[in-house]
């Protein structure tokens, strides 16, 4: 998983090495007796660069700040979106399909979109008084629940299991799978699925209401 930047203003988000960044050489099957090779090497895939990170970064915040301002819209938003259409920016719409480590680079668009929607919460409280009103459509949550109401769900999350909570933030926020949630976190495929069962299950009995 990708470091995430300290400061807004994205130059320490840390370049990764050469070597990481470096592919394997394409090989291709070897050929058959009597037979020509018809078969062509494997694409090479790259790390995402640093400058692919903070491109990344920036577009999303552009987005989450767009969708903390549209407060009280009548949409339902999916955070899912905001991720893949930051991505889809950066890196084309068959980018993640390219890279090494497609799971690692959601990983990173999902945690920074949750800390920026936090800064972006508080900063338009402070100059509004007003508590943003934006409502989400979440997997696993029925009836989805109000971006405020799910931020503190999460920070409460984070305090009985940090490891259910970032669960929590790789699946609504970035749509991993099981699969990739595991590899990010270190985990079982097996033991990521019972993570995000409870977690969405804690979530939904926190977090979820019928919209007004």
């Amino acid at each position: 998983m990708y470091a995430l930047p300290e400061s807004d203003n994205l130059t320490d988000v840390p370049e990764i090495p050469p070597a990481c960044r470096r592919a394997a050489r394409p090989t291709a099957a070897r050929p058959t007796a009597g037979r020509p090779n018809t078969l062509r090497p494997t694409a090479p895939r790259l790390a995402p660069s640093r400058s692919m990170l903070r491109a990344s970064y920036a577009e999303l915040n552009r987005l989450a700040e767009g969708l903390v301002r549209a407060r009280g819209a009548a949409r339902c938003i999916d955070l899912r979106t905001l991720v893949n259409e930051a991505a889809r920016h950066t890196i084309g719409a068959s980018g993640l399909q390219e890279i090494e480590d497609p799971g690692g680079y959601l990983a990173f668009l999902a945690n920074a979109l949750r800390g920026m929607l936090e800064a972006l919460v508080a900063e338009n409280y402070l100059r509004t008084g007003q508590r943003t009103d934006v409502w989400l459509h979440l997997p696993g949550i029925r009836g989805g629940a109000e971006l405020v109401t799910l931020l503190l769900a999460l920070d409460r999350l984070n305090s009985r299991s940090a490891r259910h909570c970032q669960v929590a933030v790789l699946k609504l926020f970035g749509g991993l799978s099981d699969g990739e949630v595991a590899v990010q976190l270190g985990l079982t495929e097996a033991r990521a699925r019972i993570g995000w069962q409870r977690a969405s299950e804690w979530l939904s009995l926190t977090c979820s209401a019928p919209r007004q």
